[in-house]
C-alpha cells in the first residue's frame, strides 16, 4: 500500500477548502466571491490551458496510476459538503493540481513555480481558480470566500463523508473478493 507523500500529508491533517490559512498577497491574489472565482477558473479556457501547458512543460503529466488513486481518495475524504452543495465539483479540480503537484515532486524539471503555489493555496484551505497576469509573471488567483462556511457545519458534514467512503471501500473490498 502506497504511503501519503509528505507533501500531501495536510490534507489529513486539517482537509481541503477549509479557508483558515492566509496567504501572501505579494504571490497571491485573494478572491473572495465565489461567482469571480467560478468565472476564473471556469469560464475561461486560459486557467485550463496554462494548467496543462505547465504540466507538459514541466514533466508533470506523467502521473502514476497509484498516487493517483491515493489522491483521488484522500480528495473525496477530506473535500466538505458544503451546505449549498456549490463546491463539490472541486474535487476534480483539486485532484488534477494535486496529482500532477505529486508528479511533479518525483519526476518533473524543477524550478517550475506553479507548483509550489498551488501546494501553498490548497494546504491554506484555498482554492486556486486561476492566475492574474502573463504566466509565470503575475499572481496565483486563489478563493477564500468573504464569508467562511460554517465550520461547525463542515465537520459534520466531513464525518459524514468520510462515513461514507469507508462504507464504499468496504463494499470494494467485497466485491474483490
Amino acid at each position: 500500500m502506497l504511503a501519503i507523500p509528505p507533501i500531501l500529508a495536510f490534507i489529513s491533517e486539517s482537509g481541503l477548502f477549509h479557508f483558515q490559512g492566509k496567504l501572501p498577497d505579494d504571490v497571491f491574489k485573494i478572491i473572495g466571491e465565489r461567482e469571480v472565482a467560478v468565472a476564473s477558473a471556469w469560464d475561461s479556457q486560459d486557467w485550463t490551458d496554462l494548467r496543462e501547458n505547465v504540466s507538459a512543460e514541466s514533466g508533470a503529466w506523467q502521473t502514476d496510476r497509484d498516487f493517483d488513486k491515493l489522491i483521488n481518495e484522500l480528495v473525496f475524504a477530506y473535500t466538505p459538503q458544503f451546505e449549498d452543495g456549490a463546491l463539490d465539483q472541486l474535487e476534480d479540480e483539486a485532484n488534477f493540481d494535486l496529482s500532477r503537484c505529486v508528479s511533479y515532486m518525483f519526476n518533473g524539471k524543477k524550478g517550475e513555480a506553479l507548483y509550489p503555489l498551488l501546494l501553498t493555496a490548497y494546504e491554506a484551505g484555498g482554492w486556486p481558480c486561476g492566475w492574474a497576469g502573463s504566466y509565470p509573471v503575475g499572481k496565483l488567483c486563489v478563493y477564500y470566500p468573504m464569508m467562511p462556511p460554517n465550520l461547525d457545519s463542515l465537520a459534520s458534514a466531513h464525518s459524514k463523508r468520510v462515513a461514507y467512503q469507508k462504507d464504499r471501500a468496504r463494499a470494494r473490498l467485497r466485491n474483490a473478493v
